[in-house]
């Protein structure tokens, strides 16, 4: 669990440490923050309070003895103790609460950790040998055990339940072999074996991160509140528990092995609506299944699950109260924890009340559960457990237990009396037993005569007889008696709590159902959450699009996504390509997803998959051959082909494995051929695999149909498992038998038997293949580029946002300073008037007036100063007339404009700049010479005419002020303008016309549409002269 104090230093670098582990954990960390800010606040209030009632608590003994009244002081700390009772109460429920979201939120990855989108992006830092390669799919563990005869699920499922094995003969001691071997290799290096404890308590879960956010997962043992372990892990890490440890101990090292207890549903009605579940045909149906998927699975990551294992079936047992019976012990406890369960999840449901959320489609099934506490409450305090009922359950049977345990005692006293006193030496042992619930004594059979009483017992040599003395035989009968009252004590109980339970009974028969539903719900969600799965579009327009699609039952490290598209450009899709190659898999993918969708599962793909309704799924695929029908496999296959073609409908999906094959090629691919097209005709949506080329060309040829094909690395000669729509595959033949060792003269040999149209096909699909991987190259390389622009464009972004927060910050700070200034200018000025007011009332003397002046000069001087530091800013170089030269550029730093030198500096060092139409004096040191761009001009050949000359190009300003001219003389020097300064090369130009009439400026804009170098032109911006300066950019050769 993450320290408060961590969060709380340093909330920002814990929400971007969790957002590395690819969820958002910022809502969590604001509430903790704002639960701990309230509990903080309100503990310093307390303490205050606490203090002030210390503090009062010393005076008022004081005031007592000197007689003062202390009624008021008196009840104002009974308001003041009141107050931190309730205060109190509150921060007690503040810290569980912060305690429990604390316990949801995960531990930040270390630095070192990887960063990535999923566990395919972990980086492999060794590795120990090489996974296997087969030539063929292999089965799953569990199919392969049972074929072997070494796991038996069905016998687990009768004896237990679904998902549960037994282990036989060697798959029994293969895993007895497994766990020593591991055990073996750890105790070698050092580690001690441990043989934990199967269950743990709540504290232990708790510790080890398990609870609260996997309780759904874990099973629980309802009286006691122990739970399963998941994991031998759990009870080996709570072995130093709440413990500190010298270092000089670590590191310690445990090794051990235990069961695992897990459960995807709860409930054991929960498990049979996960094994009775099937698809749906209804749209609204299965939309609302999913939206139920998906809302469970948002309250999963959200706040974890909610456990359904107390979820006992009790409708048997309303059954019985329905005809007036009497509950027994495990049936009222059934009840107890239904309802407990109950409880649990409507305060699930009403975990988060302090925090916005949208209402979803559970929240009608939570807010209609009824936990009937009262009722539940009433139980567990009468029952503690299936063998006893509580002593307290009522008054009459607390009597009879005291009596019990009076008449007990005195018994023992009485008997004790024998054993120890004079009947010893008649004693086989000196012991008090029983017999048929009765107190007697083991008496040597030769001394039957010496003890009277009642025998009941003898051992089985007949030389011990067990005899009740008659001093206790009236003290055994009132026992007996006192224990048959107790008995209808109980039952009387057991009634009463039967009566208060046929109450609820609607109550109780809504619950289960509810709660069975919910758990089914919940079952769904955690295997979307397992799986990674992600909600599905359906629509009706039979068209599936599966986004990198995966095989649910295949390993989610290994397996390589598939992207599917079926019924919007083509409604039948053929998939050819070498045997191994992922064809097979890639069909039961799409037929499997669209059963998981139409089922309100989610499905193993990306976001926005889209699925169809189909009425039918139907699939040929596997091998049917059946020596006991005679059936060849072709002939097998052929039955299953006949009843589809009958069955299908337009509405029906239809799956082809290996279509036609186990005969003659030809033939079979021409009644391959004859089965597609006909099932095309249809509107049918089919998806089927094959070798036959004849298909391949078919696809090619027909509208609405498309090849696929499964990709094969040529070089390494293997699969990628890569499904390619719009590419027809190649088998590969050649190649594979090549790589397994077939001599080269044969495989040429075989080349020669192709026909040379079959030959110019393969050679077809090669060059196509060759064609496609270039192209995925380079829109690899394209994509890269696109992801490196759009980091550039967002550091970009970010930078300038940085620099507009930065103005704004600047432009805030100078108003304030300048409004400062104003109010102190302002105030000195009243205070002078004041005093000029008072000079002249009071005939103050002339010198004493002027000495005021020259104070007011002597403050406004050093503002004035003050100012011109903060803002003037000085030039890089201080200038001398003699640098400068009429047109330069110049920047005028008091106002931040550029302009053009038009008179030369007079002797105190001033001259005019024109600015845009703006045309000032400024002093030579508030100037700064422009640095204009270095004219080059691009290297021209030498012709028979000689060297081009530039002087004159190459010195041209980079504006010209039309002021003053008429049209005709304004456009007659900017035609001549305009060509020296496109010779010189120059980027862009600056016209300065005016504003006036507006006549000047359109005649300008009107010669610089016409120019034929002139690439754009504008009006300038601020800064640049507004609307009385033209922009005019050319064309760049």
């Amino acid at each position: 669990m993450l320290d408060i104090k961590i969060i709380r230093e340093n909330p920002d670098r814990v929400k971007a440490a969790l957002k590395t582990r690819n969820a958002d954990y910022d809502s969590y960390i604001d509430e903790i923050l704002e639960i701990d800010e309230k509990r903080r606040k309100l503990s310093t209030e307390t303490d205050a309070l606490k203090a002030e009632q210390n503090k009062v608590s010393k005076q008022i003994p004081i005031m007592k003895k000197n007689g003062e009244n202390t009624d008021a002081v008196m009840a104002e700390m009974k308001e003041i103790s009141e107050k931190i009772k309730n205060d109190n109460a509150v921060i007690s429920e503040l810290e569980t609460k912060q305690r429990d979201t604390l316990l949801r939120i995960p531990n930040i990855p270390s630095e070192t950790t990887p960063i990535g989108k999923d566990d395919s992006e972990n980086v492999e830092l060794r590795k120990w040998g090489e996974p296997s390669k087969f030539d063929f799919e292999p089965l799953a563990h569990w199919d392969i055990g049972k074929n072997l005869g070494i796991l038996d699920p069905e016998t687990a499922a009768k004896v237990t339940g679904a998902r549960f094995h037994f282990y036989k003969g060697l798959g029994a001691r293969l895993e007895r072999a497994v766990i020593s071997y591991f055990l073996n290799t750890h105790t070698e290096n050092g580690y001690t074996e441990v043989l934990p404890p199967y269950m743990v308590n709540r504290a232990s879960m708790t510790g080890t991160g398990q609870l609260p956010k996997f309780e759904e997962d874990a099973f629980r043992v309802a009286n006691n509140d122990y739970f399963l372990i998941p994991t031998a892990e759990v009870p080996v890490t709570n072995m130093h528990r709440d413990e500190i440890l010298s270092g000089d101990k670590l590191p310690i090292k445990y090794c051990a092995y235990s069961a695992c207890f897990r459960a995807e549903a709860g409930s054991a009605g929960g498990r049979k609506r996960c094994m009775e579940l099937t698809p749906m045909q209804d749209l609204a149906a299965i939309t609302a299944a999913q939206q139920e998927t998906e809302d469970a699975l948002t309250r999963l990551y959200r706040r974890g699950g909610v456990g359904f294992s107390g979820t006992r079936d009790v409708r048997a047992s309303l059954k019985r109260l329905e005809i007036g019976s009497t509950l027994n012990i495990p049936e009222l406890l059934d009840v107890c924890s239904l309802l407990e369960t109950a409880a649990r999840a409507k305060q699930y449901a009403r975990q988060n009340e302090g925090r916005e959320e949208d209402p979803d489609s559970l929240d009608p099934l939570f807010d209609a559960l009824e936990p009937c506490t009262q009722l539940s409450g009433e139980i567990r305090r009468c029952i503690l457990s299936e063998d006893e009922i509580s002593d307290d359950a009522s008054p009459a049977l607390h009597h009879v237990r005291r009596s019990i345990l009076a008449a007990n005692d005195k018994i023992h006293s009485t008997l004790s009396g024998m054993v120890n006193g004079s009947a010893r030496t008649y004693l086989q042992d000196a012991v008090i037993t029983q017999r048929n619930g009765r107190y007697c004594i083991p008496v040597k059979a030769e001394y039957r005569s010496q003890v009277p009483g009642m025998i009941h017992d003898q051992s089985s040599t007949g030389s011990t007889l067990f005899v009740e003395p008659m001093a206790v035989v009236k003290l055994n009968n009132d026992l007996k008696e006192l224990y048959l009252k107790e008995q209808e004590e109980i039952e009387h109980v057991l009634e009463a709590l039967s009566n208060q339970t046929a109450f609820c009974t609607e109550e109780l028969d809504q619950d289960y159902n509810i709660l069975t539903t919910i758990d089914f719900i919940f079952a769904k969600a955690k295997l979307a959450k397992d799986m990674k799965a992600t909600r599905p579009e359906f629509n009706e327009k039979r068209q599936i699009y599966i986004k990198e699609g995966r095989h649910p039952l295949l390993d989610p490290k290994k397996v390589v996504p598939v992207t599917i598209r079926l019924g919007q450009d083509f409604d039948l899709l053929i998939v050819t390509g070498p045997n191994t190659g992922g064809k097979t898999v890639s069909l039961k993918t799409t037929g499997l997803l669209t059963l998981m969708g139409q089922a309100g599962l989610h499905i193993p793909a990306a976001q926005n998959s889209e699925l169809a309704v189909f009425d039918d799924v139907y699939a040929d695929i596997g091998d049917e051959q059946s020596i006991e029908q005679s059936l060849s496999t072709f002939s097998s296959h052929m039955t299953n082909i006949i009843r589809i073609l009958n069955e299908a409908s337009l509405n029906s999906l239809v799956l082809f494995d290996e279509l036609c094959a186990g005969t003659d090629p030809t033939e079979g691919a021409a009644l391959a051929i004859a089965i597609l097209s006909h099932l095309h005709k249809m509107g049918i949506r089919t998806m089927a695999t094959t070798h036959y080329s004849e298909l391949k060309v078919f696809a090619l040829s027909a509208d609405g149909v498309e090849n696929a094909c499964c990709e094969f690395d040529v070089e390494t000669l293997s699969p990628t498992y890569r499904l390619l729509i719009g590419i027809p595959g190649k088998s590969n033949a050649f190649a594979i038998s090549r790589k397994l060792g077939l001599p080269d003269f044969l495989i040429e040999d075989a080349k020669g038997h192709l026909s040379e149209q079959n030959e110019s096909f393969e050679d077809l699909l090669s060059d196509l293949e060759s064609s496609r991987r270039t192209i995925e190259l380079e829109q690899a390389e394209i994509q890269e580029h696109k992801e490196e622009i759009r980091s550039l464009r967002e550091a970009l972004e970010k930078k300038q946002e940085k620099l507009d927060a930065q103005r704004d910050r600047i432009l805030r700070e100078a108003n304030e300073q300048a409004r400062k200034v104003l109010q102190e200018a302002k105030d000195y000025a009243d205070e002078t008037m004041k005093n000029f007011h008072k000079f002249g009332k009071a005939n103050i003397s002339a010198s004493e007036m002027e000495a005021e002046r020259a104070k007011l000069r002597e403050r406004m001087k050093k503002t004035e100063k003050a100012m011109s530091k903060d803002v003037a800013k000085k030039p890089k170089k201080a200038l001398k007339a003699s640098d400068l030269h009429l047109g330069d550029t110049v920047k005028v730093l008091s106002l931040n404009l550029q302009g053009t030198v038009s008179t030369l500096p007079d002797a105190r060092g001033n001259l005019y700049v024109q600015m845009g139409i703006l045309r000032s004096q400024v002093k030579l040191t508030d100037l700064e010479l422009v640095e204009e761009a270095v004219i080059t001009a691009k290297q021209f050949q030498r012709t028979s005419a000689g060297k081009i000359k530039m002087s004159k190009s190459a010195s041209v300003s980079t504006e010209i002020n039309l002021i003053g001219m008429t049209v005709d003389e304004a456009l007659a020097h900017l035609d001549k303008y305009l060509d020296d300064a496109y010779l010189a090369h120059l980027p862009s130009v600056r016209i300065v016309h005016g504003k006036g009439t507006g006549a000047l400026r359109k005649a300008v804009q009107g010669l610089l549409k016409r120019n034929k170098y002139v690439k754009s032109y504008r009006l300038g911006e601020f800064g640049e002269g507004d609307a009385g300066v033209t922009i005019a950019t050319f064309k760049q050769e």
